[in-house]
């Protein structure tokens, strides 16, 4: 994950804001706003001013390329519940490749 996919994940969950929430007030897929949070790709730049806004911190906060106090103080009263999300995470990523690669071989079956 990249410093930008960490900040809106977790200020989306310090806002309070579900998934489709924050897409619905972003006027986006759900899909999207999970892709930025996972890392895939980023906001356009015009959504990341946007996030900036809703989230009431500078660009250079989302970006990291500046420190945000609340993002310090929230990870570290959460870093346990932090490292088990990623964990899992990593996890599911696994899970889910053995899962595509069971329904390839059963799929060359028939």
């Amino acid at each position: 994950m990249s410093v930008i996919s960490d900040n809106i994940r977790d200020l989306r969950i310090i806002r309070g804001y579900s998934l489709r929430e924050l897409a619905a007030k972003l006027n986006c897929a759900p899909n999207s706003l999970s892709n930025w949070e996972k890392g895939l790709v980023s906001p356009p730049v015009d959504t990341a001013m946007e996030l900036c806004k809703i989230f009431n911190v500078s660009a250079n906060e989302l970006f990291g390329w500046e420190p945000c106090q609340e993002l310090e103080e929230f990870r570290e009263e959460n870093k346990t519940l932090l490292e088990e999300i990623e964990s899992l995470q990593k996890e599911k990523v696994h899970v889910e490749a053995k899962l595509r690669e069971y329904m390839e071989k059963l799929s060359q079956r028939t």
